[in-house]
């Protein structure tokens, strides 16, 4: 469990920069409430929502796997591109312009890190 651990640690601090991002922008803007069609604020906002729709289950299966007798190089190697995902995917959500490949990169990082936790699981399960 010690591995998860870790990668439950830093991505609680990347949900905290995140989340303090939108707040510092909500000051700067005057903004109390949803994004007041300001589009930096929006895109923050989605930033963290994205974060916050993908880490907790990532994190929920990590810990599952881990706690269901993965092998230690398993869990590292699901963490680190569960966490790593989740830090490039947001580098993508800049303005809306360009190609965001960050952002793709990201979340395949996610869907790998998900999809494989979730095959490890069911063959625990079905094993």
């Amino acid at each position: 469990m010690a591995p998860v651990l870790l990668y439950a640690g830093l991505l609680g601090l990347i949900a905290l920069v995140l989340s303090v991002n939108v707040t510092m922008l909500r000051g700067k803007k005057k903004i109390l409430f949803g994004d007041g069609g300001d589009r930096e604020l929006m895109f923050a906002i989605r930033r963290f929502g994205n974060f916050a729709e993908y880490a907790p289950l990532g994190l929920i299966l990590l810990g599952l796997a881990s706690a269901g007798g993965a092998v230690g190089w398993f869990i590292h190697a699901a963490g680190i591109a569960l966490v790593a995902g989740r830090v490039i995917h947001p580098l993508g959500i800049k303005d809306g312009t360009g190609v965001p490949v960050p952002r793709g990169v990201g979340q395949l990082l996610t869907w790998l890190m998900i999809a494989a936790t979730s095959v490890y699981l069911l063959f625990i399960y079905f094993g």
